[in-house]
């Protein structure tokens, strides 16, 4: 059929905002300072800011594109400006509406991207998703993307050229599921995206230095106005797809079509009573599903079961009940660690591959161990996942047994996705070295990286290994600050620590449950190093240490994260359903905040009135939860209710993130019951000595039960002696 050359109208007009009308210029915020990348975060070594412009280098030796990101809370509906140069042959990117991914190598951002592109103006200004659905729109498109996220033409504009070498103006407005671009006034695309599993209606903004030659990107006067955040998303009946509309060419022609990057994220869910099940994108991943849970599954739209268990293992006929249930069943059987040979690793790779929105999948094998197993090659290979988090996560799938992590180990090897090297007895820290990760349990203990080592690395055979530590977050009272009764051991160890992550250059972050002053006053009154980041009020608020400013201020995106857990329900909320019960009492005034209510109760009624504030709560459908410890200095207890799922954990988490630091890099410290979370959440965790034996047991339990073999130490100094006994074990130096 041939191509559209004309518009054919759909009702998508009538929800445009017309792309001439004033704005005014007070509504913009400028997002480049004059001679400094402050405001900004990611790969900050390839950017420089010159005179307020922008400007983006790379030498033609990139691996992997590499991005910087608005350090600004998420941006949802917005029009953005900017005037944007390039040379000749030059290929960056607007990002927006993104997400920050380190387990797919390090400064990767994926979601929607206005492409900057010199030398093929069908992608200068296209809509691009980075590692995701790829080619949405090219330039001179009016593009509807359906339900299942297939691009489709309804429409085209005429395609200019732009030179490169010189300034060009580009804009991008979006509005609900709305997205249009404009070169120098010229529109480029206008796209509405129907396709509600995969678009994303809120994220990062951000630029990119892309792969390819040697270049030079240049972006100046770059400002962003916010638009209102109920803005209506436009449904399917309004923006219909009409007869004789064809389908967006794919990146690499049609050869690739269908094919997208497969990097959802893993989540845990919950379906039947099938055991250990994840969900990531279109792919399910578990233990082995009963004939009901399966029928089930059919229901919710699965099409295609694939089991690694040979049919000896069962005693009913799961094909039989497949089939019947309308579904596709597919047998790759492994019956062991033999049986895991490169042939079965590369049909899973290319059976998962062929997963998307119409072939919802299930794989499964009797607990999920052959699953993780296999899962890791199709995320690195299917999902470019860093290999690193691929073998990490599939452990959070479901692997456990040693001789599988090695077949895979071994496949990674082999076909140079990893480098592996037995560990000698001879084993030593030096500060030169790589960042190097231990994966056991393995039957002989390797060493992994996801690049070749450099001489440095390996000397007379032996491997030199510096177990990098970024981060020290520590709790404060009761682990970080002295103790009376130890004051003056812990006082000649706090100087140490202060020596020795100034010498390692370690990152300091405080997870409390203090709110900010408390904070600042027990800095003064016990000497502490001044940390970068304070995660105040047990979660509910992270702060900066700006130099520069002289002190500690908001990051209010993660504000705003908490007001999208709880939205309507505010902390008045929670105190009127708390208000009337006996034996609880409010904590100070400067002990509140906007996302938590704390209260004081006697220890031996802590634990029945947190069993009726969780009753409430939950009746109540509330988006709220409760976390409690008991004061160990005075034996009071203490209750914080905080939005759904923030805790100290949550907190860190998200700050591991936006710095993009992986959580084996970080040490966390504590000694109470609400630093739970985050000692079971997966930074390297250290218990100091004075902490309850319940506690201890609980969190070596948790850690043993996750398959964690190098994550824990538990202490046997007190408070700060103990902080510092456990940094050096993870530094190797104890």
């Amino acid at each position: 059929m041939p191509a559209i050359s004309r518009f054919i109208p759909v009702c998508l007009f009538c929800f445009a905002v017309p792309g001439s009308s004033a704005i005014a210029q007070d509504d913009f915020v400028p997002l480049i300072q004059n001679d400094s990348l402050d405001g900004w975060r990611g790969d900050l070594d390839s950017w420089t800011v010159e005179n307020g412009v922008l400007i983006g280098k790379a030498d033609g030796t990139l691996k992997a594109n590499r991005f910087i990101v608005a350090d600004i809370p998420p941006v949802a509906n917005f029009e953005l400006q900017v005037d944007v140069r390039v040379t000749e042959g030059g290929n960056s990117g607007l990002q927006y509406r993104s997400q920050d991914r380190p387990d797919l190598g390090p400064f990767v951002v994926t979601g929607y991207q206005c492409d900057v592109v010199s030398n093929r103006d069908v992608y200068n200004g296209m809509l691009y998703e980075e590692r995701g659905r790829r080619i949405l729109a090219h330039a001179g498109q009016q593009v509807v993307i359906d339900p299942a996220g297939q691009p489709w033409i309804t429409g085209t504009f005429e395609v200019k050229h732009f030179a490169p070498g010189e300034w060009h103006h580009f804009r991008v407005l979006v509005e609900g599921n709305h997205h249009r671009h404009w070169i120098d006034g010229v529109q480029t695309v206008d796209v509405i995206d129907l396709d509600e599993q995969n678009r994303s209606l809120s994220g990062v903004l951000g630029v990119q230095v892309h792969v390819g030659p040697p270049m030079e990107i240049c972006y100046r006067n770059m400002k962003l106005k916010r638009l209102s955040d109920d803005l209506p998303i436009i449904k399917s009946q309004d923006a219909k797809i009409p007869d004789g509309a064809e389908k967006v060419e794919p990146q690499g022609g049609w050869k690739m079509a269908g094919v997208r990057d497969q990097n959802s994220p893993l989540e845990d869910v919950s379906i039947g009573d099938i055991p250990n099940l994840h969900q990531c994108g279109d792919v399910l991943l578990s233990g082995q599903p009963s004939a009901e849970d399966l029928r089930l599954l059919a229901q919710k739209g699965i099409r295609t079961v694939i089991t690694l268990r040979p049919d000896s293992e069962l005693d009913w006929n799961e094909r039989e009940v497949v089939e019947a249930a309308g579904m596709e069943f597919i047998s790759i059987p492994v019956a062991g660690p033999d049986s895991l040979t490169d042939e079965v690793f590369e049909k899973i790779r290319d059976t998962l591959r062929k997963t998307g929105p119409q072939n919802k999948t299930l794989l499964h094998c009797k607990s999920a161990n052959r699953v993780g197993a296999v899962w890791a090659i199709h995320r690195i290979y299917n999902g470019r996942m860093a290999p690193d988090y691929a073998v990490r996560e599939a452990k959070e799938v479901g692997l456990r047994s040693p001789p599988l992590e090695e077949k895979l180990v071994d496949y990674l090897v082999r076909h140079r996705k990893l480098w592996a090297f037995p560990i000698q007895a001879a084993v030593r820290c030096t500060p030169d070295s790589a960042l190097l990760e231990l994966i056991p349990p393995c039957p002989r203990s390797w060493l992994l990286i996801s690049l070749r080592p450099g001489p440095q690395r390996l000397r007379d055979g032996v491997v030199w290994i510096l177990m990098t530590v970024s981060m020290l977050a520590t709790d404060m009272d009761g682990t970080l600050i002295p103790l009376p009764e130890a004051k003056s051991e812990n006082t000649e160890d706090l100087q140490l620590l202060k020596d020795l992550i100034q010498c390692r250059e370690i990152r300091l972050a405080y997870v409390t449950g203090r709110h900010r002053k408390s904070v600042e006053q027990a800095i003064r009154e016990f000497n502490l190093p001044v940390p970068e980041f304070l995660v105040c009020d047990v979660g509910t608020t992270i702060l900066q240490y700006r130099k520069s400013r002289g002190g500690f201020e908001d990051w209010p995106h993660y504000a705003c994260h908490l007001h999208s857990i709880v939205a309507d329900q505010t902390v008045e909320t929670v105190r009127e359903l708390c208000f009337d019960i006996r034996g609880l009492q409010p904590q100070e005034p400067e002990k509140q905040g906007p996302f938590k209510v704390s209260f004081y109760c006697e220890r031996k009624q802590l634990t029945p009135i947190v069993d009726v504030i969780v009753h409430r709560l939950t009746r109540a459908d509330s988006k709220w939860s409760v976390i409690s410890s008991v004061d160990p200095f005075n034996g009071q207890g203490l209750i914080d209710v905080l939005p759904l799922g923030v805790s100290k954990a949550f907190a860190l988490d998200y700050l591991a993130r936006k710095n993009e630091l992986p959580s084996s890099s970080i040490i966390f410290c504590g000694d109470s019951g609400n630093d739970m979370a985050a000692l079971t959440a997966g930074f390297r965790s250290v218990v100091v000595g004075n902490a309850p034996e319940e506690l201890k047991s609980a969190v070596r339990s948790l850690h043993q039960k996750k398959g964690w073999n190098n994550r824990l130490f538990i202490a046997q100094r007190y408070a700060t002696s103990g902080v510092i006994e456990g940094v050096r074990h993870f530094l190797g130096e104890s």
